[in-house]
């Protein structure tokens, strides 16, 4: 199944040999779910250009002679020209045209051997001696939105919460109301993280739920696995970002350069989550990098307890590893915090 956003992406047929078989492919071709021929020519002319100005997500070319060389059981190509700047559009029109174009030279060849005398069960086991049974276990539909786009739900929610974290602790100091704030906690560093972040917790692990949920049905999506894990790794990752946050805050001390790094953190974590490119093929330096970012461990989850539906104990690790942001951070941050935020040369600094 094809999303819906994916159908019938137009494109354009040269057909240069206008035969009965040439109109046939076209007809294939067009009878695929993310397909839909919208023009065909005769002549080959252009093709950059229209997929330059997306009048075509790709242009089929249907050569001279191609009934003539067929008949004779030469081989002749049927080319494909696409725009590899629209991946995920450049893909689908890919595989339906191989397909198309694969199921009617299979077609092709059983009844040329059938015409030479052989039973139709051996012209077809001939055609493909050696079949390949495809069954996907996971995503079946071959939709990328069983995981592209449900990854952007935490991928947005984990730059929010960074950023209102960042300004959440870091405004203390810019305001200079650091000494205030100690106070209203009995000058315990802790009880005054947990009282200035809490509200802005409750309401992200809310609004993450919410719209996860509300992905997952626009989307016509099952979870295959665990609610309850899937609800606990994105809590883990809002207070894993807060953690980021506090850290950020008490080693720079200072406001701007908090929300800086944080940009530099946020800004290319979808692209070495896992999501785009497996995280096992990555350089060294990208591996290491994905680890390191709370949000490659949840999209880990994300995609076991959704489309796998894997048990507790594959989820484990990346939950211990967001587990881990929790905890660790704020050890290393709030003995700073404490003595930055009691000492006024960090205060009111831009």
């Amino acid at each position: 199944m094809v999303s819906p956003a994916k159908r019938d992406l137009p494109v354009v047929v040269m057909d240069a040999d206008g035969s009965a078989l040439s109109r046939r492919v076209a007809r294939a071709v067009d009878a695929t779910p993310s397909v839909r021929i919208v023009e065909r020519r005769a002549e080959l002319a252009d093709v950059e250009g229209l997929l330059r100005r997306g009048e075509a997500y790709a242009v089929v070319v249907l050569p001279a002679g191609l009934e003539r060389q067929n008949a004779r059981g030469e081989g002749t190509p049927v080319s494909l020209f696409t725009n590899a700047q629209w991946m995920v559009a450049s893909n689908l029109v890919i595989r339906d045209v191989r397909a198309a174009v694969a199921t009617l030279s299979a077609e092709q060849d059983v009844a040329r051997r059938v015409a030479r005398g052989d039973g139709v069960i051996r012209a077809r086991i001939a055609a493909e001696p050696i079949r390949v049974e495809l069954h996907p276990l996971f995503n079946p539909a071959l939709d990328y939105a069983a995981f592209l786009f449900i990854a952007l739900v935490p991928t947005l929610l984990h730059v929010f919460v960074l950023l209102m974290s960042v300004f959440a602790l870091g405004s203390e100091l810019k305001q200079g109301t650091a000494a205030e704030w100690m106070n209203a906690a009995d000058d315990n560093v802790a009880i005054a993280v947990v009282g200035k972040l809490l509200p802005y917790t409750v309401w992200y692990i809310v609004l993450g739920i919410s719209l996860l949920e509300i992905s997952l049905r626009s989307l016509d999506l099952s979870v295959a696995g665990s609610r309850a894990v899937l609800y606990f790794a994105v809590t883990l990752l809002v207070v894993a970002y807060q953690a980021v946050a506090l850290f950020l805050v008490a080693v720079s001390a200072n406001l701007r350069a908090a929300t800086s790094m944080a940009g530099f953190v946020a800004a290319p974590a979808f692209a070495v989550a896992g999501v785009s490119f497996p995280r096992f093929a990555m350089p060294l330096a990208g591996r290491l990098w994905s680890a390191a970012l709370p949000l490659s461990h949840y999209i880990e989850v994300q995609t076991q307890q959704v489309t796998v539906g894997a048990a507790l104990r594959e989820s484990a690790w990346p939950l211990a590893a967001l587990l881990l942001f929790v905890t660790l951070l704020p050890t290393l941050a709030l003995a700073r915090l404490a003595r930055i935020a009691r000492d006024p040369v960090f205060w009111g600094r831009s």
